[in-house]
């Protein structure tokens, strides 16, 4: 095990370094044996991450670099983290939805009701169909959105219930 050294023994800056120097060292002989979580490595990881405010790629990185291997140091990590409900990214991951894809759903959702679904998708099944077939063209009227084909413009856009901006591409 490293010894720690401290520069100034009264300082509180000092105390923080040792204490964060303390508990990476204790995470890192935790990781040596550690396949599954066990308290230790809970404790330390917490009071390194909620209680020292550490990010906790830092704690992968001295692991990385304490030659053990990344991924499953990373899922240990995100497994304390989550079973103490901490979450590193935001629920729903994968692509936005486009602000004119929730205006047209919107728009035939308020005319078809319930049946909305089944006609975007049989929609959307049409419209592969026809860019499979037929080259990409820009729009022929103007350089507004393509929401013109449905009938949505940006003014119906603004009606109470519907808050979406529309950008140009």
């Amino acid at each position: 095990m490293r010894e720690i050294q401290t520069a100034e023994p009264g300082s509180s800056a000092t105390a923080a370094r040792l204490e964060k120097e303390s508990l990476m060292l204790k995470c890192l002989n935790c990781f040596r044996v550690a396949t599954t979580v066990g308290s230790e490595l809970r404790q330390a990881v917490l009071a390194l991450v909620v209680g020292l405010g550490i990010d906790s790629r830092e704690i992968v990185q001295r692991a990385t670099r304490a030659g053990h291997a990344e991924r499953p140091i990373r899922k240990l990590i995100s497994r304390i983290l989550l079973e103490a409900g901490l979450r590193r990214r935001k629920r729903g991951a994968g692509p936005k939805i486009p602000p004119e894809a929730v205006a047209i759903a919107a728009t035939i959702r308020s005319q078809y009701g319930r049946r909305a679904t089944r006609l975007l998708g049989a929609a959307h099944r049409l419209s592969r169909e026809q860019d499979a077939a037929a080259p990409a063209a820009p729009h022929p009227a103007t350089d507004q959105p393509a929401l013109s084909l449905v009938g949505i413009s940006k003014t119906s856009l603004s009606q109470p219930g519907i808050n979406v901006a529309l950008s140009q591409s």
